[in-house]
């Protein structure tokens, strides 16, 4: 049980890394568009 806790666990860190990630990445895009738009 225990260990299946911990297990549990990693996977929800390891979505939530992913979605920040996705959410930089996001980011990155949108400043890149928003510069290249004011050029």
């Amino acid at each position: 049980m225990h260990y299946f806790y911990i297990k549990e666990n990693n996977i929800s860190i390891l979505f939530i890394f992913i979605e920040n990630i996705i959410n930089i990445y996001i980011y990155c895009i949108s400043i890149l568009y928003y510069l290249k738009i004011n050029k």
